[in-house]
């Protein structure tokens, strides 16, 4: 995860680089959620698509 405050230079005051990194912050964890969603859709549907394809050859064993 990246840090809260990063170094100002050129003498920036320090709400202007707090502001910045807050935003960053929030735009990571806005990303990292979209990922995590995407992530676990994809996962859902593997497991169905397995236990469909289970079933299906359970039946047919049967």
């Amino acid at each position: 995860m990246p840090p809260v405050t990063h170094v100002t230079r050129l003498g920036e005051n320090a709400t202007c680089s707090n502001e910045t990194s807050m935003l960053r912050v929030e735009d990571y964890q806005r990303w990292l959620w979209l990922w995590g969603r995407r992530l676990w859709w994809m996962w859902v549907r593997l497991v169905l698509r397995q236990c469909y394809i289970l079933c299906a050859t359970s039946q047919w064993i049967l």
